[in-house]
């Protein structure tokens, strides 16, 4: 759906009725500051190498929680090993420490627009330069489907108050959505069709017949002129394929 929703709310509501909150974040965090301790989150998980990391996940929890779960490893790992117990084997201590890269990949991009600060200021300046590209290429994709009587776009269809990340979810009329991303790959031009691993939200939009939704995910390092040439060739395949 590509909504960036108000997760501090939802874990006041949870918490005050006695529940705990797990995040999935694989959707956010590529495009936004995390701040796990303000919006008081039990638990949170994403993975790695959406976020410009290598393929692994993360998961965020709080440690007295933690500290309640069972163990995964050997048995004799008691629940006071945290976070050991919770890892089926050694990790992959290559990607582990390749983790560090993400950080220093986004101070990097901070301070060559000029940013200062400690690792905190440098991370939320680099969080506001990607929003505000992300945002240019999130309006102008966003304002061609809308243009379109042929298209629907799944989920919101504005960006107002920066609430979309720049993964857009849609689908053409009367048209196989599959048939649609295969022929986008003659224009060397990644995008793909399905559920997305999201199938009960598709089956319960009525969305799951005819290969499903296309759906593009542009990141900042994306350009205007790069969603230009997606929205070319998408006219051209969908006039194509209309003829």
């Amino acid at each position: 759906m590509g909504k960036v929703h108000p997760v501090a709310n939802f874990a006041r509501f949870i918490h005050d009725r006695g529940a705990r909150i797990c995040v999935d974040a694989v959707a956010y965090a590529p495009h936004r500051l995390i701040d796990v301790q303000a919006w008081d989150v039990d638990y949170y998980v994403f993975s790695l190498y959406k976020a410009y990391g290598p393929h692994g996940a993360l998961m965020y929890g709080k440690y007295d929680l933690l500290a309640e779960l069972d163990g995964l490893y050997h048995y004799f790992y008691g629940k006071e090993k945290v976070t050991a117990k919770l890892e089926p084997g050694n990790p992959s201590y290559e990607a582990a420490y390749a983790t560090d890269g993400i950080l220093s990949y986004l101070k990097a991009l901070a301070r060559h627009h000029g940013a200062e600060g400690d690792d905190r200021a440098l991370l939320t300046a680099a969080f506001d330069l990607i929003t505000g590209q992300e945002d240019a290429l999130t309006d102008r994709l966003l304002a061609w489907l809308s243009a379109r009587n042929d298209c629907r776009i799944i989920g919101e269809a504005s960006n107002k108050d920066s609430t979309r990340v720049p993964t857009i979810a849609f689908k053409f009329d009367d048209m196989d959505s599959g048939v649609v991303a295969r022929a986008m790959d003659d224009y060397g031009i990644a995008m793909r069709f399905g559920d997305f691993h999201s199938r009960r939200l598709v089956e319960h939009l009525g969305e799951d017949e005819n290969g499903g939704v296309l759906r593009v995910s542009m990141v900042h390092y994306n350009t205007p002129e790069q969603v230009d040439r997606l929205t070319e060739a998408l006219a051209q395949i969908v006039a194509r394929e209309e003829a």
